[in-house]
């Protein structure tokens, strides 16, 4: 650039000049500055292929952050569905277990029941029959037996409950009016010790269930409930509307979309652990000590709200307390049954005898059952028939030419059912009223043969003479 810009330079020896120019020293400067710059050339090459790596590593980060998120979900979803899977499996080895238990417990109960008919009503009728012979001694002998035979009464009851087949009879009742009812005996139950609190909500819906089975489920939970408490704990009694939606997720699974009334039970006590509320209403399961529980107080509880179409739930923490809910269908419809009108032009409603003139055919499949009960109605003046089955009763009904005023019957026969020969009855003789007997209905009171019978008549078993006798005089009397 000198050479070019000095009017003196003769280009004519440029070369010679350019040569004269660059010395060793600037050769080696040249060198150095040729060489940085290959290497800025190539650092800046890198630097965009490195540019572009980052951005491509970046998105190959993005799309595995995706994948594994993706991957995560898809596990939990895997582990998901197998907990849940175990759990279907366990509930369903529980539910076929409870079943066959409940059918092992409720067959024990029905024969069982008869075995106690018979021996209350044998004792009544040795009471009545043979009181001067006995004497006291006897009699107080006789009192054993029976006191011994009703505690055996209670103790089947409690066994056709949770097995689900017990008899219940259902009444429209108010939840709120049950609980307000029951406070003075549950307040004596706790003692003074813990208190007894209510919050009943108003207005409430009504609910079809036994009132005296309800009774007993509260009475339970309350039991349980004090069980927990320490001195001076508090056992809370709630009700409530609770109308359940697909929306809702509040609710236990169990309870299905509807119109609910909860009643509620609520301790402040000692709680339970999750491996005990596994098996909290299992039959026989207790915490207790040897000696001082049943282990069929909750199992029972358990089979007398599913017999009611309901549900019942538990929350429970350790040393924060224990809630039960029990939810029970709302009742919409009318709080009336329809009678049915059992007379008849046919035949004279006036030919129906008070005791003592009243015909009845007693139809049982159990010998000393039908033996008792035949026993205990001649003695009071009645003209009584047997038959061992439905279709012996059927074939003597049609032969027989007087009036048959009550057919006694059991409920549960073979071949030929109580409902079943009720309604052929029904046909056969209009006017003939009809008193079933039993302790176990397998289900059937709700079915469409009651409906058809317009309701029906039925003494539980194991009954007394006296009780007995006064169902069928209430019978007679009624036009």
């Amino acid at each position: 650039d000198q050479a070019r810009s000095n009017p003196r330079t003769d280009f004519g020896h440029w070369n010679e000049y350019v040569a004269a120019a660059f010395t060793e020293a600037r050769t080696e400067v040249l060198q150095i500055l040729l060489s940085q710059a290959a290497i800025s050339l190539e650092n800046a090459r890198y630097y965009n292929e490195l540019k572009t790596l980052n951005a491509e590593l970046r998105v190959r980060a993005d799309e595995l952050a995706v994948s594994k998120a993706r991957l995560e979900v898809e596990i939990a979803e895997r582990e998901r569905g197998q907990t849940e899977r175990q759990q279907l499996e366990a509930q369903l080895r529980q539910s076929q277990k409870m079943e066959a238990i409940g059918q092992l417990a409720g067959g024990v109960a029905h024969d069982f029941n008869n075995l106690l008919t018979t021996i209350l009503g044998s004792t009544d009728v040795l009471a009545s029959q043979r009181r001067e012979e006995l004497g006291r001694a006897g009699v107080g002998e006789i009192r054993v037996i029976r006191e011994a035979a009703q505690r055996g009464a209670a103790l089947t009851r409690q066994l056709l409950a949770f097995s689900r087949r017990q008899v219940l009879q259902p009444e429209i009742i108010d939840l709120n009016a049950l609980v307000t009812r029951s406070g003075k005996i549950l307040e004596r139950l706790l003692g003074a010790e813990y208190q007894l609190r209510s919050q009943l909500g108003t207005p409430i819906g009504r609910v079809r269930v036994d009132p005296s089975q309800l009774e007993q489920v509260l009475l339970n939970l309350v039991i349980n409930a004090r069980d927990a408490l320490s001195p001076g704990g508090t056992v809370t009694i709630s009700t409530r509307d609770q109308v359940v939606n697909s929306h809702i997720n509040a609710v236990p699974q169990a309870v299905k979309p509807g119109e609910w009334v909860v009643l509620g039970v609520a301790d402040d006590g000692c709680g339970m652990e999750s491996r005990t509320l596994a098996h909290i209403f299992e039959p026989f399961f207790t915490t207790k000590a040897v000696g001082e529980g049943t282990g069929l107080g909750l199992s029972t509880v358990l089979g007398i709200i599913q017999q009611s179409d309901g549900v019942i739930t538990v929350d429970s923490k350790p040393s924060v307390g224990t809630t039960f809910e029990v939810w029970l269908p709302r009742f919409a419809g009318s709080p009336d049954l329809p009678k049915h009108d059992s007379t008849s032009e046919t035949e004279d409603p006036g030919t129906i005898g008070s005791e003592g003139h009243a015909t009845i055919l007693v139809v049982e499949d159990e010998a000393p059952v039908r033996r008792t009960v035949e026993q205990i109605l001649k003695m009071h003046g009645y003209n009584v028939l047997t038959a061992e089955n439905g279709e012996a009763c059927l074939e003597l009904s049609a032969g027989y030419t007087g009036f048959i005023n009550l057919v006694l019957t059991d409920f549960v026969m073979p071949k030929l059912g109580g409902l079943e020969l009720a309604l052929r009855l029904r046909k056969l003789r209009p006017a003939t009223k009809i008193l079933f007997m039993s302790g176990f209905t397998d289900g059937e009171l709700a079915g469409d043969k009651v409906a058809e019978l317009g309701g029906i008549e039925l003494i539980e078993k194991p009954f007394r003479a006296a009780a007995l006798l006064e169902r069928i005089r209430t019978i007679l009397g009624r036009t």
